[in-house]
């Protein structure tokens, strides 16, 4: 999650503020202007060989520098293959069960390998798999880099069992990025954003099981304006309201063991979102440490949550540790190389440890 470069000024920082519109705005600007003062030049020159001279500052394919398209794809949005959906647990009211067409415990032959790791994707665009049990820069792989919407930002994802990443645009939009075919293919949803106040939006959003060990899952995300809510992914993207936690802002995220957390950025709190409790905050710990990064998710392996901070700005996202069976925190990677925006993971990575 970040505030992308067309946020309201009183949402961003200072610094972020002037880059972004500097980036955005005055830069192409400026070349556009060069591009024709250049061809200007080289008019004067040859006025006398040519009648007309046409001076353009399109790119070179005659499309303007100023405007491009998003990515088109069909209309077919299953999160698996043939067979009945697990069944849903004792959760609190408000979540849709999507069934993932598998049978077995979370983790099972029925999910791909891609869905076994954790997702990221970079405020550049980039989206990367992460196996925290490889140390070091060697846990990345980069899948590609996304073009789901040029004139957009990536906010947030989830990760289905198939190893879809489900991708949400600060304008609004979400995207089925398909990464098991050698290249990522971003495909439009028919998705409707309940807050409709124009934008930009954040957004936190990830999967978790239905009940534990299912291989059902449940497509959740939260919003500080309308609160934690459920997209049916079978029902045309329908979105269910709990009615609970509106007015905070933070990251999802879940796993096979069909538990919800949640991380907020600005005080650092780790809370566990308790589903069938009427969807109750119990704060886990609150991490002071990393507190205040304006572009940040996080993730969770075997229990183990990774959380990644930055502030978009200087350097790439720090990369931390938290194991809340042992209360432990530890910097993994201090500088992971990009900005991550967001992170997740299916409900086939591995549960916790048994106590």
């Amino acid at each position: 999650m970040w505030q992308s470069p067309d946020a309201p000024p009183a949402l961003r920082h200072p610094v972020e503020l002037a880059r972004a519109w500097l980036s955005h705005y005055v830069d192409p600007a400026y070349n556009a202007l060069m591009r024709a003062y250049a061809c200007s030049v080289a008019c004067l020159t040859l006025f006398s060989a040519i009648a007309v001279v046409a001076c353009s500052a399109n790119n070179s394919d005659g499309s303007s520098q100023f405007s491009s398209s998003g990515g088109s794809g069909g209309s077919v949005f299953n999160t698996g293959g043939g067979g009945s959906g697990g069944t849903g647990g004792s959760g609190g009211s408000g979540g849709v069960v999507v069934g993932d067409g598998g049978g077995g415990s979370a983790g099972g032959d029925d999910c791909s390998d891609n869905a076994k790791k954790i997702f990221v994707v970079s405020q550049e665009d980039g989206l990367y798999t992460f196996d925290p049990t490889i140390s070091g820069m060697a846990a990345y792989t980069q899948l590609g880099t996304l073009n789901c919407n040029p004139n957009s930002s990536p906010q947030t994802m989830g990760v289905d069992r198939s190893g879809n990443a489900w991708v949400f645009y600060s304008a609004g939009q979400l995207y089925k990025v398909a990464t098991n075919a050698g290249a990522l293919t971003c495909t439009p949803t028919p998705y409707v954003h309940p807050d409709t106040s124009g934008g930009p939006y954040t957004l936190g959003m990830g999967f978790t099981a239905a009940s534990p060990g299912s291989t059902a899952q449940v497509f959740y995300m939260i919003s500080d304006t309308f609160g934690l809510a459920s997209i049916d992914l079978a029902n045309n993207f329908a979105v269910s309201m709990t009615g609970a936690l509106q007015g905070v802002s933070a990251e999802l995220t879940g796993g096979p063991d069909g538990k919800l957390f949640t991380y907020e950025a600005g005080s650092g709190r780790l809370s566990e979102i308790l589903v069938s409790s009427g969807f109750a905050m119990q704060t886990i710990t609150t991490l002071g440490q990393i507190a205040g990064a304006s572009a940040w998710a996080f993730s969770r392996y075997a229990g183990v949550f990774y959380i990644f901070t930055g502030d978009g700005i200087f350097g790439g996202s720090q990369c931390s540790r938290f194991d809340p069976s042992t209360n432990s925190f530890q910097v993994r990677d201090s500088d992971v190389g990009f900005t991550v925006v967001g992170a997740g993971q299916s409900t086939c990575v591995p549960p916790p440890a048994p106590k």
